[in-house]
């Protein structure tokens, strides 16, 4: 007898829905895919408790009794009918496989309706096996409910993530499937949340509105292009609306939601010297090309698409964020976030180098002992190099005489024979960081600063579903809030530091530091749904982000009283030297530096 067998049906059907659906957003993408080709213009999505469970309810054309057996047979599609029309896809779904992948490891039940027929048919089936069928009360349209999901695949099941992670992936998917129909208005809900909803305006402002809240979509950036077969539009978020993943970043292909690295990439070169190091920009990008020029199947999935003369597309979309940007300050003087990248230099000949922050071009920088006496040299400004101790320098800031404020960025003082210059931005984020660790280790009480008006926040759905856990822990490091309906948070103090209260997180900038928070949340190792449970190094990199986000931005002006009150704060911290990043809180320029530059001999 020889080795070679013929698989029983029942395991075809599941291995074939391995490769389609691999976890609950998979089935959920499938589903609302086949609403968006079925014409509907509204599309309700509901997620169980478990994420187990899905409801996918559409106002679209419906199916007739025949097509709505039919739909679950597998290679059975009302969208290809010949080879040439591989060539030419103009919908989501072609394969002929979602529902026949689905139904084979959930039980499945669908209710259909055309606009004309007299009554609906609905149709179960269970493992891939029909259960019930027959007519049925229905509105015009077509509702799926698939439940019980991997009940027979026990290995696909165990490899899930936990509920939480597994509900955040389906909003994920549906966030993206939204932005890419701003004409279609879709709504997402679980049991005890809205977590999406979008208008169908047909207006991509509107869905980042949606989104990503209404401060931020204000301030996106719209761009157009067009070279060659491409044509381009879409919006662009200024770049200190930056996050610290590819997550916020939508390309849209003849409809189609995507992933491709040479367009993301192409956007991250239009914003070239805009960006610190480690972050990434936010944006929509709207691509229209002939589909004679468009690969779909080249994934299970249809998540990749493979594009010709993709050179010309990467030039277009490139050029056109970067004339997008054009309108933004440029980078030395815009309220830059001040995040963990190069700081932002303070002269002209200071742009060559990180590790130069004074000295012509090639010169090594120098730190330098506000009492004038050279110390060691700086390091680039990054996290894993640190800055050596400048001798007397906590007893020797108090001291300090505050003279002014450069660029709305840096505060001049005099020492002794030196100009001290300190980056107001790292040198608060350096005392917030040290208020929340000490308040971690339950050494302190939390080093918040009370709001005399509650801030009302509006968040993502992501950002609202990684929020939830972190209520407890958050507040006990001083960013208090609570959930204010489905998809807004009432933000109620914020880290600060004692004496420095009036340096908190402006109102406006609220939003940015509950998103990054987020934002980090969602990057969590498996198995951390609480920071609690977070390894130390992720722990940091929480205390980091809140630190950074509460701190004073660059390009604030600031009183004379405050810089000093700021300043004089450095002698308190146990690091004055660096931020939490690694950068340089403080540069001196000795007195014979000065008079070298300025041609005067020094005296002997």
């Amino acid at each position: 007898m020889g080795k070679i067998v013929e698989l029983p049906p029942e395991l075809v059907h599941q291995i074939a829905a391995g490769e389609v659906v691999q976890r609950p957003a998979s089935a959920l993408k499938e589903l609302v895919e086949n609403s968006l080709d079925a014409g509907a213009r509204r599309i309700a999505v509901q997620i169980g408790e478990m994420a187990d469970e899905l409801r996918v309810s559409d106002d679209g054309e419906g199916m007739d009794p025949e097509d709505a057996r039919l739909c679950f047979r597998r290679h059975a599609t009302s969208k290809v009918r010949t080879l040439a029309d591989l060539d030419r896809i103009g919908t989501l779904g072609f394969r002929g496989e979602a529902l026949a992948a689905i139904s084979a490891i959930a039980d499945v039940e669908l209710l259909t309706k055309t606009a004309h027929a007299p009554s609906g048919y609905r149709v179960r089936v269970v493992g891939g096996a029909l259960a019930e069928e027959g007519p049925a009360p229905a509105p015009d349209g077509t509702s799926v409910w698939a439940r019980r999901l991997f009940f027979n695949t026990p290995a696909r099941r165990r490899f899930l993530k936990s509920a939480g992670a597994e509900r955040r992936a389906c909003v994920q998917i549906a966030t993206g499937l939204a932005i890419a129909r701003p004409d279609v208005a879709l709504e997402v809900r679980s049991k005890d949340a809205e977590h999406l909803a979008t208008p169908g305006s047909g207006d991509a402002r509107d869905v980042m509105a949606a989104v990503l809240g209404v401060e931020l979509a204000s301030q996106m950036l719209a761009l157009e292009g067009e070279r060659g077969p491409f044509r381009l539009r879409g919006l662009v978020a200024p770049s200190r609306w930056s996050r610290r993943s590819r997550d916020h970043l939508w390309i849209v292909v003849n409809g189609r939601w995507v992933e491709d690295r040479s367009i993301a990439a192409a956007v991250v070169r239009g914003f070239e010297g805009r960006l610190d190091a480690g972050r990434f920009p936010v944006a929509v990008l709207y691509l229209e090309v002939d589909p004679d020029l468009v690969d779909v199947n080249v994934h299970p999935a249809k998540w990749h698409v493979r594009l010709r003369d993709d050179r010309d597309l990467f030039a277009l979309v490139a050029a056109s964020v970067e004339r997008a940007l054009r309108s933004e300050p440029p980078p030395a003087l815009r309220p830059a976030a001040g995040d963990e990248g190069a700081a932002t230099p303070f002269h002209s000949w200071a742009r060559e180098s990180p590790a130069a922050p004074y000295g012509r071009p090639g010169e090594p920088g120098r730190a330098v002992d506000p009492r004038g006496a050279a110390a060691a040299a700086l390091p680039a400004a990054r996290a894993e190099s640190r800055a050596q101790p400048i001798p007397g320098l906590p007893e020797q800031l108090p001291g300090l005489q505050v003279i002014g404020q450069l660029l709305r960025t840096y505060i001049l003082a005099q020492g002794p024979r030196s100009l001290v210059i300190v980056d107001q931005h790292v040198a608060h984020e350096r005392a917030i960081y040290e208020r929340i660790l000490r308040a971690a280790e339950g050494l302190e009480a939390p080093p918040a600063q009370r709001l005399l008006v509650p801030v009302t926040v509006q968040v993502s759905p992501l950002a609202a579903e990684a929020l939830r856990p972190l209520v407890a822990e958050l507040s006990r490091l001083g960013l208090e809030m609570e959930p204010f309906g489905s998809r807004h948070w009432l933000v109620r103090s914020v880290p600060a530091v004692k004496g420095m209260e009036q340096l908190a997180v402006q109102p406006e900038d609220l939003g940015l530091l509950v998103e990054e928070v987020a934002d980090l949340a969602q990057q969590w190792p498996a198995g951390a749904e609480h920071a609690r449970l977070l390894p130390a190094p992720w722990q940091d990199r929480l205390f980091k982000t809140m630190a950074c986000k509460s701190a004073i931005r660059a390009g604030t002006p600031l009183s004379m009283e405050t810089m000093r009150r700021l300043v004089e704060g450095l002698a308190l911290v146990d690091n004055p030297y660096t931020c939490p990043h690694g950068r340089p809180v403080v540069v001196a320029i000795d007195a014979e530096e000065l008079d070298r530059r300025f041609g005067r001999r020094t005296p002997a």
